[in-house]
């Protein structure tokens, strides 16, 4: 390092100290004076992670039940070929193991279930022209071990998942009901209900099972580490137990104090509440919230002594932002002092859709690059004048390219120069089916999770319509799938799309932060 550039750095650093110390004694005095309010804070936030735990927990699964919804209007969920219906739902469960089954059916009598069952699966099926009902077990490749059939009284209509389906013309987001005994496994749970109509069958239903127990599994974890504890509770006041199956909730005079203490401090209003209460010599913060999938029917509290907010306050000054200014600071420095080695930031592309020929013009005459790439068509090789799996595999690789790296810009219908070719070679009697083409093709080759990232349509610009695909970096990695069995991981180089050995993905996972 050079004189000037050392002396900076001292400067620099004794500075910052000086700041930090003045901010220090700053917070010291000020959390003496405001300490209900830094309390207050300090509960929400707590509550708040509890609550984003929750929905950790169940935001994938409120995603499952809307594809569930969207491939049912698409009519790729046919309840009357339960083999294909299987083969579509079990890679589902199979992400999601806290759903111990899923069930559909529709006006017409029809219905079908599904379940893991012993390191296996197990499907019932009812058709209403055999007045029978088919159980079917099979293993992870669809082999199957048994299969019989018998009367059973069982009637989906009376069950409440059902009954919830059919109170709303389209749902096309879960509703949730209250918790009630399941048909086949007789554990209490929840159901998330969608539907859809069906030209033939009229609505169809469809719903995933959550069983308490599993439920309490995920809320036992919530406040380890932080001295804090959660539990559940129904605004008829009664607090969630695993122990006092099956239906879990009980009245506070069967449990510890604390509970009691807890829900004398709430009120059936909306939103966050956050209140204090003595307990054994020590004061307590509880936070309050209901949980929404339940319609304000079961709530959410996070309580802890006051004392250890003051804990953490004196030990780690990041809980009150001192840590936060000094590191700022710091990285200002440390970016200075590596400016050259900085790698910056690269945001995806947009398209200013209010002025979308503009915008898109402008991408264009950019070229392509590390972030812009141009396919001449969707599906047809213009060199045999026929469709070709690999022009759709070459526009798709791009797309994973993107997720993987800093998203992107992909324009269907324009040549490597940059000239507009649109979408005529491609011989899509419409719009509507060129999109559903392209919707089908990431849903196959990259996979329906994939869409929060992706936007994509048909525009026209100089007369002629175009497909535009923009892509947000992914949060998941991302792989292409060009047949069954087979995962390619690429990323961005250029203005090229390379493929990355296995043995090299995980290190470039880590690096990017993708997962944790």
């Amino acid at each position: 390092m050079k004189p000037r550039f050392k002396k900076l750095f001292l400067n620099l650093s004794v500075l910052i100290v000086i700041v930090a110390l003045a901010l220090l004694g700053y917070v010291t005095v000020t959390i003496q004076k405001a300490r209900t309010e830094l309390s207050k804070q300090a509960i929400k936030e707590l509550s708040d992670r509890s609550m984003e735990h929750f929905e950790a927990f169940y935001n994938p699964i409120d995603r499952m039940a809307a594809i569930l919804s969207d491939w049912g209007r698409e009519e790729v969920l046919l309840i009357d070929d339960p083999q294909r219906l299987t083969a579509q739902l079990m890679p589902l469960l199979k992400e999601l193991q806290l759903i111990s089954g899923l069930s559909i059916a529709d006006t017409l009598g029809n219905s079908y279930y599904l379940t893991q069952l012993e390191g296996n699966w197990l499907y019932r099926y009812y058709q209403k022209e055999t007045g029978l009902y088919h159980w079917v077990t099979i293993d992870s490749t669809m082999t199957v071990l048994a299969d019989r059939e018998e009367e059973l009284d069982y009637d989906p209509k009376t069950r409440a998942w059902y009954q919830l389906g059919m109170s709303e013309v389209e749902i096309r987001r879960p509703l949730w009901t209250k918790a009630y005994s399941f048909s086949d496994s007789q554990d209490w749970g929840v159901s998330g209900v969608v539907n859809w109509q069906d030209s033939t069958k009229g609505t169809i239903v469809a719903a995933v099972d959550i069983p308490l127990k599993n439920l309490f599994t995920r809320i036992s974890t919530f406040g380890k580490g932080s001295g804090s504890q959660s539990f559940l509770f129904n605004d008829e006041e009664k607090v969630f137990d695993p122990n006092h199956s099956p239906q879990f909730f009980v009245s506070t005079t069967e449990l510890d104090e604390y509970f009691d203490k807890v829900l004398n401090v709430w009120s059936d209003s909306a939103g966050f509440q956050s209140n204090s209460f003595e307990w054994s010599g020590d004061k307590y913060w509880v936070g309050l919230q209901p949980l929404h999938i339940t319609q304000r029917s079961i709530w959410l509290a996070t309580f802890t002594r006051e004392g250890n907010f003051f804990t953490v306050l004196g030990n780690n000054f990041a809980s009150v932002g001192v840590v936060s200014v000094m590191i700022v600071l710091l990285g200002i420095l440390v970016a200075f002092w590596l400016v050259r080695r900085a790698k910056p930031q690269i945001e995806a592309p947009e398209i200013e859709m209010s002025n979308f020929e503009s915008s898109v013009k402008s991408w264009i005459a950019q070229g392509e690059g590390s972030q812009v790439e141009f396919k001449s068509t969707v599906r047809m090789n213009l060199h045999s004048n026929n469709p070709g799996k690999e022009i759709e595999l070459a526009w798709l690789k791009g797309v994973v390219a993107f997720l993987n790296t800093d998203g992107g810009l992909l324009f269907l219908g324009v040549d490597d120069e940059g000239e507009f070719l649109g979408l005529n070679a491609d011989r899509f009697p419409n719009e509507d089916k060129c999109l559903l083409h392209v919707k089908n093709l990431i849903k196959e080759h990259i996979g329906p999770s994939y869409f929060q990232f992706i936007d994509f349509g048909v525009r026209s610009v100089e007369g002629m319509n175009l497909v535009y695909i923009q892509v947000k970096p992914s949060t998941i990695a991302a792989y292409l799938k060009p047949k069954t069995g087979e995962e390619i991981f690429y990323i961005r180089s250029g203005p090229a799309s390379e493929k990355l050995p296995m043995s090299k993905v995980v290190d470039y996972l880590k690096r990017r932060r993708v997962f944790e």
